[in-house]
Parts: structure tokens; sequence; C-alpha cells
């Protein structure tokens, strides 16, 4: 009798109950709720490095576009005075920002070099940015700053400096403020 109450008894144990059905249930929701931190979990890190992809992209972008100001800026100031001196002000005024009439071609160009690499990146930044005319406007830049050093053709080469800067502003300006989504008054 005591040998069958006690198989009874390890039968009865086997047999699922209440409590059985409660640890499976807070299991299956442990499970659930892990599922759902892990979502989380992955998907916050994503949206940071989205936001900071496009943060970088921006800054990116803001340097070609200021790169292409200054030189909008330079091409506005030539428009204003006369004279081989003025150009040369212009262009320290511009690109080396001081006002000194000392100028140095080969120096100058070679500081030209940290204004048209984040132009040069404008051909990757903006959708639609045409090679050629980039190439063209900073030829144009390299030979009016020969141009100032020679006192040859200058008129010539500021003319064509300031006609493919200015046609390069107004086919690509608006697109440029859009794709950084920002609005220039002017």
């Amino acid at each position: 009798m005591i040998n069958n109450d006690l198989i009874d008894a390890i039968k009865s144990l086997s047999e699922p109950g209440c409590l059985d059905y409660i640890q499976m249930i807070f299991t299956i929701v442990g499970v659930i709720i892990s599922a759902v931190a892990l979502m989380f979990a992955i998907r916050i890190p994503r949206k940071i490095a989205y936001e900071q992809n496009k943060i970088a992209l921006f800054e990116k972008r803001f340097q070609a576009y200021f790169a292409f100001q200054r030189l909008e800026s330079f091409s506005n100031q030539l428009s204003r005075v006369n004279g081989i001196n003025a150009y040369r002000k212009m262009f320290n005024y511009c690109f080396y920002e001081k006002d000194d009439n000392v100028f140095n071609g080969v120096e100058a160009l070679l500081m030209l070099q940290k204004h048209i690499i984040p132009l040069q990146h404008m051909l990757f930044l903006f959708e639609g940015v045409s090679g050629k005319e980039l190439s063209q406007m900073v030829e144009s830049l390299c030979d009016l700053v020969e141009a100032l050093e020679k006192n040859k053709d200058v008129e010539l080469h500021k003319n064509r400096y300031m006609s493919i800067v200015q046609s390069f502003g107004n086919r690509y300006g608006n697109l440029m403020c859009k794709e950084m989504q920002i609005e220039i008054k002017k």
C-alpha cells in the first residue's frame, strides 16, 4: 500500500499541472520580451548611424558649396573693381582672407589647391554636376592667376572666369541648395 501511494505520488508529479503551465507562459513571455529588446538594440544604433551619415554628407556638401561660394564671391568682386592691382587685392582678400597688395602667382596657385579639392568633390556629392564645367571653372581661375602674375591678358581671363562662374552658379546653385536642403536668400 505504501508502495502504491508512493507510485501514485510520483506519477502525479510527472503529469503537467497548473505550475508547469504558468512556468511555460513566463518562459514564452521572456523569450518574446528578449526578441523585442534585441530588435530595439539593433534598430537604435542603426538609426544613429544613418543620422550621422546624413550629417557627414551635409558637411562635405557644405564644404564644396562654400568653396564654390568663394569662387563666386571673387567673381562678383572682380566686376566691381578695375585694374590689375585691384584684382590682385580682391584675390588676396577672397582666398587668403587678407587685405594685402602683395601677390605671388606661384604661391597663389599652390594655395588654391585647398579650395579646388572640395570643388572636385562636387562630382560625387551633387548629382548632375558636370566634370567638364567644373574643370573649366578651375582652369579659368588658374589662368586668371597666371595672367595676374604675368600682367598679360588679364581682362580676357577675368571675363572668361566671371562668365564660367556665373554660368556654373546659374546651372548648379539651386541644385546644391536643394540637395543640402537649405534656402539661400539673395
